[in-house]
């Protein structure tokens, strides 16, 4: 589904996939590592998960996603 008629608080699947690790206790640069990609591309998603989930910080993405069911 294009990025532009996503719902709020709907994520892509490899944003969850961040959120998830997120949610673990990994740093961007680890989870970057344990991806195979940059820490700019975690950034990327990061921003684009807070974006999404209408989060105002990191800690605040995971919350929601916990809250709203989207990571356990």
């Amino acid at each position: 589904m294009p990025a532009a008629s996503r719902e709020i608080g709907t994520l892509t699947k490899r944003e969850l996939e961040v959120v998830q690790l997120l949610a673990h206790g990994y740093e961007p640069s680890q989870i970057a590592a344990r991806l195979g990609v940059t820490r700019n591309q975690i950034q990327g998603l990061i921003y684009g998960a807070r974006k999404h989930l209408m989060a105002d910080t990191t800690p605040h993405i995971v919350y929601l996603a916990l809250k709203k069911g989207l990571i356990h």
